[in-house]
């Protein structure tokens, strides 16, 4: 799990870079997922043929929309803020997801880890300093973090009946399929270190979420 939040930050370094220099959201978005499949799809079919179908899509592709709606938000975010600040919204997500396995995975959780809840919704309230003059642009990386929350939600539950390789494969089909069919109308011609940063994106994105599967 560590491992994987290591590159999964590193991924959204590269992808505050692409932002500042102008790169629209949508694509990149696309080379977010697009890259991913690309890294996913033959080691699946060269190396676990038997384990390209699963046994709940419906849940897998569910589960993948949310992880595009949970992109963009992150993306759009670094467009309006600073990297540190965007992550630190979304240090609301383990908040989330406790209430939300709670309600949906009937989990027990204890005292302290309520009072973790309690420690850290204090902090995201620091860090949003409400007010009448609150930017709303705080409200996109919390929207990230809610969209993420329920994403590991799934998958754990997803975790029961589909192995990880497969979960690993269905992870950017959505995001793939939906922002390649946008890209015609928002490409901006990228550099050849934009180039090399898309890619990267694609494959950190793809090992980071593997070992995410795993841990759950």
């Amino acid at each position: 799990l560590l491992v994987s939040v290591m590159m999964i930050s590193t991924m959204n370094a590269m992808a505050k870079q692409l932002a500042a220099e102008g790169m629209p959201v949508l694509q990149l978005v696309w080379a977010r997922f697009v890259f991913h499949l690309a890294t996913a799809l033959p080691v699946v079919a060269i190396f676990y043929p038997n384990l390209l179908r699963a046994k709940r899509p419906a849940v897998q592709i569910g589960r993948s929309t949310i992880l595009m709606a949970m992109t963009f938000c992150f993306f759009f975010g670094l467009r309006l803020m600073p990297l540190a600040e965007v992550t630190a919204m979304m240090f609301a997500t383990p908040l989330f997801l406790i209430g939300l396995s709670v309600l949906f995975l009937r989990e027990k959780v204890g005292p302290r880890r309520w009072l973790g809840v309690a420690a850290g919704s204090a902090g995201i309230v620091m860090i949003l300093k409400p007010s009448p003059s609150m930017e709303l642009a705080y409200l996109v990386p919390l929207g990230a973090a809610f969209f993420y929350a329920n994403f590991q939600l799934l998958t754990r539950l997803i975790s029961a009946d589909d192995h990880s390789i497969t979960t690993f494969l269905y992870t950017p089909l959505a995001g793939a399929a939906v922002a390649s069919a946008i890209m015609p109308f928002v490409w901006v011609s990228p550099s050849a270190l934009g180039w090399l940063l898309m890619v990267l994106m694609g494959m950190l994105g793809a090992v980071g979420h593997l070992l995410l599967i795993n841990a759950y």
